[in-house]
């Protein structure tokens, strides 16, 4: 299932909090991308929005310097601030997708590595993947600091195994997955998760919750 916010992480609460006072707009924001696993990569998907919001603060801050220029000034400094916490965190999620690519599709247990891949010291890589198994995103994973690695729940990756059989011949059963008219056999299919980019196998036309980000999607 994906993820639900809290009503006052939903979109109307956050543009309303951004027109009356900006500030607390960005602390909603962060607290977005901090509620759930879905939140964490999100933002890469949400800069638009975000960047429209920034702009619209921006435009609105210049059409109050007749009025006041105290508000004026606050609303564009919110206007640039948003802007750039747009970007900011677009580029954490965007990490955060490629720690998925590099830890669970590529099987790399090396954070050096995983850090040179990525341009990061390897303190942030450290930081941002023990966020990742707080918010439960890496649920299971092992993480070794003195020999700087990172192993990934042999339980995790054999129940997604596991979860992605039972779908498939489920899906066959009921008719949900797409057959091979010549045989009768259900066709095999990979898709990677559109909400993290972990990649799935099964059979084509079958519903995979990921267990990563807790996104729903169909086998193509």
């Amino acid at each position: 299932m994906n993820h639900t916010y809290p009503w006052y992480l939903t979109w109307p609460v956050i543009i309303v909090a951004f027109i009356f006072f900006w500030p607390a707009g960005l602390v909603l924001i962060y607290l977005r991308t901090q509620s759930g696993k879905n939140g964490a990569f999100a933002a890469a998907s949400n800069k638009k929005v975000y960047i429209v919001l920034g702009i619209v603060l921006l435009l609105f801050g210049l059409t109050r310097f007749k009025h006041s220029v105290p508000m004026a000034l606050f609303m564009i400094v919110g206007g640039c601030a948003l802007i750039y916490f747009a970007n900011t965190i677009a580029k954490k999620a965007d990490r955060n997708k490629s720690y998925i690519d590099l830890l669970v599709n590529q099987g790399e247990t090396s954070i050096d590595k995983v850090a040179n891949k990525l341009n990061v010291k390897y303190d942030v890589a450290l930081k941002e993947l023990q966020t990742m198994k707080s918010l439960g995103i890496l649920k299971g994973a092992v993480i070794d600091e003195q020999t700087r690695s990172i192993s990934m729940s042999t339980v995790q990756n054999t129940a997604g195994e596991i979860s992605n059989m039972v779908n498939s011949v489920t899906g066959a059963i009921l008719g949900n997955a797409s057959t091979d008219e010549a045989s009768g056999t259900a066709q095999a299919a990979e898709s990677p998760c559109p909400g993290c980019g972990a990649k799935y196998a099964g059979a084509k036309g079958t519903t995979i919750t990921c267990s990563y980000c807790d996104t729903t999607f169909v086998l193509k």
